[in-house]
């Protein structure tokens, strides 16, 4: 379906819950690794045209490696984005990396070591947190490092196997954190709760112990298209009524932001793990126009 068409059978959207105001962000995200096998500006521009306007910011780019790649997957893979505050997520660093990253830097961005961090014991935290000590020094110590929040990143599918390892991060190396949440759930999906009470429980021991400042920041979130594996797809205001509901109890709680990850990252033995909202049915198209409304609501805040 074309762009034109589908913004033409766009429906009115659905207001947003709560008050507008500067304490809450909303983003959407393309999926790089959309199952569709398009390409990052492909995926990219089919979210785009989902929307009728650009994904608002804080979108994550990428690297199995160095943060040069993650910059790279940003500036040339996926050069039709052009929004604010991106987040570069890499696995390995070295102190000249990070140096000649800040040094040409000229933007606010997050970096992200080790997206969806999950370990299940101390010794495999202590690492996590010695690297990010390394890279908060690096960042507090170059004169472009004022451009960079760390936001660390862990896993609510981790933890829902082997619970209690959230608070095991060290917040006084990071600024934000949060767990990236999905409904990969056949049935009836999480509750609020189940999506965000563990996540509230580690950011308030974190705040407490280790950094008062510290941001709840959930950088990726999901709802299926499907109510089940296999099954039927949800109307558009059923699923509006699931994602509005987590979001603004989250809310509720405290949370700074939240990047919706509009991909298809199905498999034939995981139909559930579909995301997207661009396919063109009339429930995509009332679930892009309610995220089209949050994204003008509740932008991204540049500092």
């Amino acid at each position: 379906m074309s762009v034109h068409r589908l913004l033409a059978r766009r429906k009115t959207r659905p207001a947003p819950t709560g008050p507008v105001g500067p304490t809450f962000e909303f983003s959407v995200m393309p999926g790089g690794n959309d199952s569709r096998n398009l390409t990052k500006n492909e995926s990219y521009d089919l979210g785009v045209g989902a929307l009728g306007r650009d994904m608002g910011g804080r979108i994550k780019f990428f690297s199995s490696t160095n943060i040069a790649i993650a910059v790279t997957n940003r500036t040339v893979d996926t050069s039709h984005s052009t929004e604010p505050y991106p987040i570069y997520c890499f696995k390995t660093f070295t102190t000249a990396q990070i140096n000649a990253f800040l040094g040409t830097l000229d933007h606010a961005c997050a970096l992200t070591y080790e997206h969806e961090y999950y370990a299940f014991t101390q010794p495999e935290w202590d690492a996590y947190n010695a690297a990010y000590a390394s890279l908060k020094a690096l960042r507090d110590a170059h004169a472009n490092g004022h451009y960079v929040e760390l936001q660390a990143m862990s896993s609510m599918s981790q933890m829902r196997k082997n619970p209690g390892w959230f608070a095991a991060a060290d917040a006084t190396n990071f600024d934000s954190w949060g767990a990236d949440t999905y409904n990969a759930k056949a049935g009836t999906p999480y509750t609020a709760q189940q999506c965000f009470d563990d996540q509230y429980a580690a950011w308030q021991t974190m705040k407490a112990r280790d950094n008062p400042n510290l941001k709840w920041r959930v950088a990726e979130y999901g709802l299926s298209r499907l109510v089940a594996g296999g099954g039927a797809l949800w109307t558009g205001p059923e699923r509006v009524a699931w994602i509005d509901g987590h979001i603004s109890y989250a809310r509720g709680l405290g949370l700074s932001s939240i990047g919706y990850w509009a991909a298809d990252n199905s498999k034939p033995d995981e139909l559930i793990k579909d995301w997207s909202i661009d396919k063109g049915t009339a429930a995509d198209v009332y679930t892009a126009a309610y995220m089209a409304g949050m994204l003008t609501s509740y932008p991204v805040i540049v500092p």
